[in-house]
């Protein structure tokens, strides 16, 4: 939380520094224009400005890395959290279409329920349309399983997922410092 602080108010007054030079930059020759048309001999600027343009530009270089790397770490935490968000309602729709949630070993079509408290991964029965007690026809619930992003961990390397003794389910998984789950838990067990 510090570091991160710390990295923001760095990034503003880079900022701030970076905009305190390019306002020199673009009035530098305003200035020289006016002193023109007043009479003042052209006098010629030397190094000063092409300095200030030298440092604009390491300030931006400096600072592009660790943007890039908060860009690409909040990339990672919306995609898992839209992955458990879309996981969650297909199980969702799976325990309304079949009377419960599918235990973590279902791969056919017939509907199946868990019995009990499970942790595995993500059922490969929601891939499949289902045939509940009723006989109707439902699914597929989803195209595909989704990937965890890069260094996130959930259950053997998939979205971890959870039936409770109640038979709730939720669908988590942890990396950048955050869990992402479709129940808002704040640890994936």
């Amino acid at each position: 939380m510090i570091g991160d602080a710390t990295q923001v108010l760095a990034t503003w007054a880079i900022y701030a520094a970076v905009l305190a030079a390019a306002l020199y930059v673009v009035a530098w020759p305003l200035r020289r224009l006016a002193a023109r048309r007043r009479g003042g001999g052209a006098r010629a600027r030397g190094w000063a400005p092409w300095l200030v343009w030298l440092a604009v530009i390491l300030a931006l270089v400096a600072l592009a890395p660790p943007l890039y790397r908060g860009l690409e770490r909040r990339a990672r935490i919306a995609k898992a959290r839209g992955d458990v968000r879309t996981l969650g309602k297909a199980l969702a729709a799976y325990a309304a279409h079949c009377d419960g949630p599918p235990p973590i070993e279902a791969t056919g079509s017939d509907c199946r329920v868990a019995s009990g408290p499970q942790v595995g991964v993500v059922p490969a029965a929601l891939l499949e349309p289902q045939h509940n007690r009723r006989g109707v026809l439902a699914g597929p619930f989803l195209e595909f399983v989704p990937r965890l992003p890069p260094g996130w961990s959930g259950f053997a390397g998939a979205y971890e997922y959870v039936v409770d003794a109640d038979r709730r389910v939720r669908v988590c998984a942890a990396g950048d410092g955050v869990v992402a789950d479709s129940r808002n838990h704040t640890a994936c067990p």
